[in-house]
């Protein structure tokens, strides 16, 4: 009982005295345990440098407000060029318009204007000399008394004054043509063909021609853009105004067969006392005037008179080609 007691105090000491016997060997070691689990998240660590600037991105589409002053500056070139074009159209058309019509107080034949009325001037005085080569006067194409004593050379550089031209025969020929001959009266508004003197121009109602000219035939004998090669007068006529042969050659081609012709078989007076000179040309006159009574008509021609003749009973009318103004001074 007492060995019992003794060896249990003895393990009880050795169990609480580790050193209480000598060391045994070390055991083997043993296997590694499983990984245990992952400790909670460290404190972030200190920021580090601004690394470098990185290249420009592409550019990115235009925003709402820009797109907006875009559109409105290219509408406003278009714009710009459609009135500009426009323009032009507008131009263009005008001018073409120009082309196609005539100015006021003409009648259009053909391709050619014609005055309505017998031509006046604006100013009588700058006339100047027979050869028109200081003429400043404007042929003026109004219901006015027409203008007389003046040359072909002044007559012609009056109407290139204006924009115009001397008449053609053909232009002057279908301009009148329609007009109703009056035989020897001017009775009733007919044709001036027996009076004293030249009438306004327009004033005779019934002397008009089928487009519309006024006084073709009588009132005052019309100078024309043709010259010819007088003929030669019997030696006892020369010097004579009356001189120069009056013929009626027409025969039923005229309305009343009566349309005369002065000089085709004479000379051409001067501008120096009546006087004719062998080979001046005649400068044409047509219609007939206020004293020619029955020989005015359509076809009457008159070639006593030199291009530098003038006579109270000779004036003019003008013409010309529609879209084209002349401006260049007139050669004989």
């Amino acid at each position: 009982m007492a060995k019992i007691r003794t060896w249990v105090i003895l393990s009880a000491c050795c169990v609480v005295f580790v050193n209480c016997g000598p060391p045994g060997k070390v055991g083997p070691r043993g296997d590694v345990g499983p990984v245990g689990a992952t400790g909670p998240q460290g404190n972030p660590g200190v920021t580090g440098p601004t690394g470098p600037q990185g290249p420009p991105g592409p550019q990115g589409p235009p925003g709402e407000v820009e797109a907006t002053k875009v559109e409105q500056l290219v509408q406003q070139a278009m714009k710009a060029q459609i009135d500009a074009l426009q323009k032009k159209i507008n131009d263009l058309r005008t001018e073409l318009q120009g082309a196609s019509q005539c100015p006021q107080g003409m009648a259009m034949i053909g391709r050619s204007c014609i005055d309505l009325y017998e031509a006046s001037v604006d100013d009588s005085s700058k006339l100047g000399k027979a050869d028109g080569s200081d003429t400043t006067a404007v042929a003026d194409s109004r219901s006015r008394i027409p203008q007389t004593r003046i040359t072909w050379f002044q007559a012609a550089r009056a109407c290139a004054n204006a924009g115009k031209r001397m008449c053609s025969r053909q232009e002057w020929v279908l301009g009148v043509a329609g007009t109703p001959d009056p035989g020897a009266s001017s009775a009733n508004g007919a044709c001036n063909v027996s009076a004293a003197g030249a009438l306004v121009s327009g004033n005779q109602a019934l002397c008009k021609s089928r487009i519309g000219v006024f006084d073709g035939i009588g009132n005052v004998g019309e100078w024309v853009d043709e010259w010819y090669i007088a003929g030669g007068l019997a030696e006892a006529d020369l010097g004579k105004w009356e001189g120069a042969l009056l013929l009626s050659p027409w025969g039923s081609l005229s309305v009343d067969g009566k349309d005369g012709t002065w000089n085709l078989n004479g000379r051409s007076f001067t501008a120096v006392g009546n006087n004719s000179t062998p080979g001046l040309p005649a400068a044409a006159v047509r219609g007939g005037d206020y004293n020619a009574a029955e020989a005015a008509g359509l076809h009457a021609l008159d070639l006593r008179f030199g291009p530098q003749a003038s006579s109270p009973a000779v004036g003019f009318r003008c013409c010309l080609t529609r879209g084209v103004a002349l401006s260049a001074s007139p050669s004989p």
